[in-house]
């Protein structure tokens, strides 16, 4: 189940590596005047209560000048029929949408369990079955989802009376015909309340969701909401400066 919930974030991360290019040919940010170095690009002092909240605007990227210069190599390299076939094999695997009709992406981890530690059993060591982070995705299309292939095969093809389809162990929810969320069954009522009803409601803020808006890519983590243990080894040594921060 890991591997399927896997896809949606993985999915943001690979988009969000395509939000550097864009960047690449902006001129820096203008200087207050003196020799020093430039001034902050205008970064909003945002707070979350989440551990993770991060939103990218792919449309941002889609309509970029390096992107269609990204599309026009392509063609040039006689590559589309390749391109075609990478997009459709993603359309596959995240409801018939292919990447170039997502136009935002949002992901919130709002809990990750403490870590199992395993039990000593005559004979074996067992591992308890852990808790799932507790996560909602919320992915936003130019077009239209065609519910039919959102929805897995072996899972509900009709709606609770609250409007969510179970799949494997999360839910899935359509506010309206060009958004999809996905969320952990425990967070239900809070995204009714919420986003649901408004955009701007819970995972989102008034304020997360104007930072959002303002940014092609903008994301708040906050290490001390992540359960010590959880990363072990080399894992652990990598992310230990980030692990280090308050937010």
């Amino acid at each position: 189940m890991l591997r399927r919930m896997s896809i949606i974030p993985l999915t943001a991360l690979l988009l969000a590596c395509l939000a550097v290019l864009p960047a690449c040919k902006k001129k820096p940010p203008a200087s207050d005047g003196g020799d020093g170095p430039p001034a902050p690009g205008g970064i909003p002092n945002v707070t979350s209560e989440h551990v993770l909240f991060a939103h990218l605007k792919a449309k941002d990227i889609r309509d970029s000048a390096v992107f269609a210069e990204l599309k026009q190599a392509v063609a040039k390299a006689d590559a589309t029929a390749d391109w075609d076939k990478i997009e459709g094999e993603f359309a596959r695997e995240i409801g018939g949408l292919k990447p170039t009709e997502i136009d935002s992406v949002t992901v919130c981890v709002t809990e990750i369990p403490p870590q199992v530690e395993p039990k000593l059993i005559p004979g074996k060591l067992a591992f308890p079955q852990r808790d799932e982070p507790k996560l909602i995705v919320i992915v936003t299309s130019s077009k239209a989802i065609d519910k039919a292939k959102a929805i897995r095969p072996g899972t509900d093809t009709k709606p609770d009376s609250r409007g969510f389809y179970k799949q494997w162990e999360q839910l899935l929810h359509f506010p309206d015909d060009k958004t999809l969320v996905m969320l952990h069954p425990d967070l239900a009522q809070k995204y009714l309340d919420g986003y649901a009803k408004s955009p701007t409601g819970w995972p989102l803020t008034p304020e997360l969701a104007k930072a959002s808006a303002d940014h092609t890519l903008f994301a708040i983590l906050q290490p001390t909401k992540i359960p010590t243990g959880l990363l072990r080894g080399e894992s652990a040594d990598i992310a230990e400066p980030l692990m280090a921060a308050q937010t």
